[in-house]
């Protein structure tokens, strides 16, 4: 029993201690686009990029001006990353709700050259672990995450009108077809 009590202690001390230290990174550690940032990473020899939240801003209880504040910072981070990178993008969220998807279906309707998908995830025991404790550390309240969110890929951006056909059956079908036309 005393190790019960010991245990809770000490796990109640380090939070008090690290609320004021994640207060002081979460000043200090914003990045351009408020809130999100793109990451480069490769697998596979093929180069993408990946968005992400920044890990000490608090996205619990906020008001309503607020989170609409919020969504527009993601989608200009959205923006800014198919503007500035020809990587393929993609990201996993548990927080899009379809009013957040269909933002995200018009903002990415100004890029046509990009094919994207969504799809929907199951998230992981490890993830929902992870982002449990990571809330209960920056804003000190114990959530429970959705079991599922969504994963959006976003290609890089086509040649416009194709210079080669995609086959080799492609190439044949349109050497016959020039051929006719002469």
């Amino acid at each position: 029993m005393t190790g019960l009590l010991i245990f809770t202690a000490a796990f109640s001390l380090l939070l008090a201690l690290l609320r004021p230290g994640t207060l002081i990174l979460s000043r200090f550690s914003r990045r351009t686009g408020r809130g999100f940032y793109t990451v480069e990473t490769t697998h596979k020899g093929k180069h993408w990029r990946t968005m992400h939240l920044t890990s000490y801003d608090p996205v619990g209880r906020l008001s309503r001006i607020q989170a609409v504040r919020f969504h527009q910072c993601y989608l200009a981070a959205l923006e800014n990353a198919l503007r500035g990178f020809r990587e393929p993008l993609y990201f996993r969220s548990h927080l899009m709700r379809p009013v957040h998807l269909r933002s995200m279906e018009k903002c990415l309707a100004a890029f046509p050259e990009r094919r994207w998908r969504k799809k929907r995830v199951r998230i992981s025991r490890t993830e929902h672990w992870g982002i449990r404790l990571q809330t209960l550390f920056n804003e000190w309240r114990w959530i429970t995450p959705q079991d599922r969110g969504y994963l959006i890929v976003i290609g890089p951006p086509g040649t416009g009108g194709r210079s080669k056909p995609k086959s080799d059956s492609e190439r044949i079908h349109e050497r016959i077809r020039s051929d006719r036309s002469k």
